[in-house]
């Protein structure tokens, strides 16, 4: 699929502003507008981030399967209001985004105090659980998490598990499938926490993580201890992300417990 360059069009309705390579597919920025509708100088240009993925990677048909997308789990998920195929893409728009990349936002934030990354933590696992019940996945990522006015935490890319590929995964609604997506979920939420905690990638200085507490040491060593499991090669030995949603719940009340409005900083995120 070839990425599409400034000024170029989508469907004459979303001229291309700019385009990043994303964790499936592109992500474009653009002016929505009708190729041939005059603009005023001056006029506010509305906005749409698109996202393009080649086809032949949707395992769906048009009419009830492109429904199915739009009809995603609004809390755990970014709207769509328009899916449609040209030229062998599947394009995906998005309502008009509001909130910071996660991406974004930690590139210039790490490492995060300890109760807002158990924050962010926290509402990604529970919409993971609750995606699950929906056979619904989605990709945990910094580029893929949004972090919406009052402190919401949204997906964008994701929805019916069947339907869109997940890394080099195509999720299927099956208890085997399921363990899988489990671990594989375990494993990248593991790595997000981890870096949010040091700084620092997993595998940035070796193929084995050094401990948190080398780089900080107001991590309690039993969180320590649960996300250094998650990265563990042996999928077996990580925990699900059904225990580690407890375990978080567990770490955040404590530590809630000891500092008065500690959660206040979601309010002043954005």
């Amino acid at each position: 699929m070839r990425m599409k360059e400034k000024g170029e069009w989508i469907r004459e309705s979303y001229e291309v502003i700019d385009a990043f390579p994303f964790v499936q597919g592109v992500l474009y920025y653009t002016a929505y507008r009708q190729k041939n509708e005059a603009v005023s100088e001056g006029e506010p240009v509305r906005t749409r981030f698109v996202h393009a993925l080649d086809a032949r990677a949707f395992h769906g048909e048009s009419g009830r399967d492109f429904e199915k997308l739009l009809m995603r789990d609004e809390d755990a998920f970014f709207p769509v209001q328009e899916v449609f195929i040209e030229d062998g893409v599947l394009y995906q728009v998005y309502r008009k985004l509001e909130g910071t990349l996660l991406a974004h936002y930690l590139y210039h934030t790490l490492p995060l105090p300890l109760d807002r990354a158990m924050w962010i933590l926290r509402r990604i696992t529970g919409h993971l659980l609750r995606l699950y019940d929906q056979d619904q996945f989605t990709m945990v990522h910094p580029q893929n998490v949004l972090l919406a006015p009052g402190g919401a935490v949204r997906f964008i890319y994701g929805g019916p598990v069947g339907l869109l590929p997940k890394g080099g995964l195509h999720p299927q609604p099956s208890a085997d499938g399921q363990r899988r997506e489990d671990t594989y979920d375990a494993f990248t939420v593991g790595a997000l926490a981890y870096t949010m905690f040091t700084g620092n990638s997993p595998t940035a200085f070796s193929l084995t993580p050094a401990p948190i507490r080398q780089f900080r040491e107001d991590v309690p060593e039993e969180l320590e201890d649960w996300i250094m499991r998650t990265l563990s090669f042996n999928p077996e030995q990580r925990p699900t992300i059904e225990e580690m949603a407890r375990f978080f719940h567990k770490v955040t009340a404590k530590i809630e417990g000891e500092s008065e409005g500690l959660f206040g900083w979601e309010r002043m995120l954005l």
